[in-house]
């Protein structure tokens, strides 16, 4: 099936444009109707219309992530819905900062100096028996 590209562009920005819900360039690519592949076919990764399209997509993230800063502080959302939807709207440099940890790569091993003493206490009675019929 044949699609017109100036078709397509228009349906995909009007579509960001009034879902401000709307995050992922698959979102749009399933609003379309058509296969990814047939997708960049029309929308080359260094194509203007595609870096529109996601201008457009990081506006709408732009603006979630307001709104949940706003919504930070009411008693209404839990936690992790919050955070959640934060993770899903975050840019790599803020995924990078939330998952990344400060622990150590490698932890040395706590080194301890044990002794065992396997002798029970009748052996041990019974060898200073042993010494004193020795002498």
């Amino acid at each position: 099936m044949a699609y017109n590209t100036e078709v397509l562009f228009e349906k995909a920005c009007t579509y960001i444009e009034k879902d401000k819900d709307v995050l992922f360039v698959t979102e749009v690519i399933t609003h379309l109707m058509i296969s990814e592949r047939t997708f960049y076919d029309h929308f080359p990764i260094d194509s203007q219309k595609l870096q529109y399209i996601k201008t457009l997509i990081d506006k709408n993230k732009q603006a979630t992530k307001q709104y949940l800063r706003k919504t930070f502080k009411s008693k209404f959302a839990s936690s992790a819905e919050r955070i959640f939807l934060y993770k899903l709207s975050a840019s790599s440099e803020e995924k990078k900062q939330i998952y990344e940890t400060s622990a150590p790569q490698s932890i040395e091993p706590i080194k301890h100096n044990i002794t065992l003493n396997l002798k029970d206490e009748k052996d041990k009675n019974k060898d200073k028996k042993d010494k004193k019929k020795d002498e």
